[in-house]
């Protein structure tokens, strides 16, 4: 038996964006996502925010990421404070926060993928 809904703590749902020139797995940046989030708030906040990398997809390097309403702007400053993965200079773009996956993803991803792909056929 689960806690009642009151009781819950609510999820928020962290759209990014890896800018890097070098290609990484899928692993390795989650891999980076989780460390930086560990060393920014150390064992007890990363456990009380609930981090998690829902969605990753390797050929735009965007993703979703996963925490607890309470934690969700020290998970974005964890996120964004990234600077490197595997030696290689990166920067972590945050585009936004929504309540479910669905709508980060039609919300944030998408519209960023379109307004990339108008960009690349106006020139």
């Amino acid at each position: 038996m689960g806690y009642p809904p009151v009781l819950r703590e609510r999820r928020r749902y962290i759209a990014f964006e890896v800018m890097a020139n070098s290609d990484f797995t899928e692993n390795q940046v989650i891999q980076a996502l989780k460390q930086s989030v560990l060393t920014f708030l150390g064992e007890l906040g990363y456990a009380d925010s609930d981090f998690d990398v829902v969605f990753y997809d390797h050929s735009s390097k965007q993703g979703i990421a996963r925490s607890t309403d309470k934690n969700e702007y020290n998970v974005i400053a964890a996120i964004s404070l990234i600077p490197s993965i595997l030696g290689k200079t990166v920067g972590v773009k945050v585009f936004g926060v929504s309540g479910t996956v669905n709508k980060a993803k039609s919300k944030f991803l998408n519209k960023n993928l379109l307004n990339r792909e108008k960009q690349i056929i106006e020139r």
